[in-house]
């Protein structure tokens, strides 16, 4: 099902920006070929149908099947990016590290500074159907965009992010790096900007109840083996299947600074069966992923991990937004 939804765009990748220039009197690179021309691709949206955004390394594409591409360049640390159609128009933001909300807004491009604490680096971005963006830093909380306002929640404490989803009724769930699932609700009350919020009681950010089930796994073998499906496998072994129906599916991956994310999202799902139930009873690795009809993949690098990686999973029934 998911190879099928990739074929289906049938939208062309950029050609990839030259690496730039390394500084000082080092000038040779071991990468080669494709890896040296990927490795500055950085992260991807897509509406699933004609729509295409890329991050590559201080570019943003945003490109659709008719032809029609817009391009903005010059902004560095680009780290994620997602979209939505809202009133019959795409909005698309991307954020970067150093601090800058990238927006694609009624035909044309704006950047807007994001109240972050400190130089809190930002790491993902989420925009909703009224076009609220929300902002999640690594250590410094939440910020919102509400209009021309921002508000900012501060983390549950000693919660660093990796990742962030916007969910239906504008709400947003923020994971961290330990598997620690946090849940925002709208309309909370704004923080001075550029400061830690401290919001009024039961605006904080705080640990939401967790989804049906929630694993985590750390692995030491190539995504290309068995040996990687079978530990992925040994975290959900004891897990519940889901009930019959569509399924919400959340993967947030931790990354070395050399590691591949890309090829990590099928071998990872392959090896759920536990949760999602067998096509066939007598096939290995063949789950019943059909059943998923809402999937978000996360990813942050910690150069620390080497060639392992951590995966933190998250899987429920599909709600009653996401089916309308």
């Amino acid at each position: 099902m998911l190879a099928r939804l990739l074929l289906s765009s049938s939208l062309v990748l950029p050609a990839s920006s030259p690496a730039p220039p390394a500084r000082g009197r080092r000038r040779r690179s071991r990468a080669r070929g494709p890896r040296a021309r990927g490795q500055w691709l950085h992260a991807v949206w897509s509406d699933g149908d004609g729509l295409l955004a890329i991050l590559e390394y201080g570019k943003t594409h945003l490109s659709c099947r008719t032809g029609e591409e817009a391009i903005l360049a010059g902004v560095s640390g680009l780290q994620a990016v997602d979209g939505r159609w809202i009133d019959g128009a795409p909005v698309v933001v991307a954020v970067s590290d150093e601090g800058t909300l990238v927006r694609w807004r009624a035909g044309a491009w704006e950047l807007l500074a994001v109240p972050r604490s400190g130089r809190d680096p930002l790491v993902a971005v989420a925009i909703d159907a009224r076009g609220r963006v929300v902002v999640a830093g690594a250590t410094g909380g939440i910020h919102r965009l509400d209009g021309e306002r921002w508000q900012t929640l501060a983390y549950p404490a000693a919660m660093k992010a990796v990742a962030l989803s916007g969910l239906a009724d504008g709400s947003f769930v923020v994971l961290g790096a330990e598997g620690e699932l946090a849940r925002g609700q709208p309309g909370a009350r704004a923080a001075r900007a550029g400061r830690r919020a401290r919001p009024a009681q039961g605006a904080r950010c705080g640990v939401a109840g967790p989804p049906e089930q929630r694993y985590t796994v750390r692995t030491t073998a190539s995504a290309q083996t068995a040996s990687y499906k079978e530990q992925v496998r040994s975290a959900v072994a004891d897990a519940s299947q889901l009930r019959p129906g569509p399924v919400q599916l959340q993967i947030a991956f931790v990354v070395g600074a050399q590691r591949n994310w890309m090829n990590l999202w099928k071998p990872t799902i392959d090896s759920l069966h536990p949760l999602l139930g067998r096509t066939r009873p007598d096939r290995e690795w063949h789950p019943n992923d059909g059943r998923i009809i809402d999937l978000s993949l996360h990813v942050h690098v910690d150069s620390s991990l080497g060639h392992d990686v951590v995966a933190s999973i998250a899987a429920e029934p599909a709600s009653a937004e996401t089916l309308q």
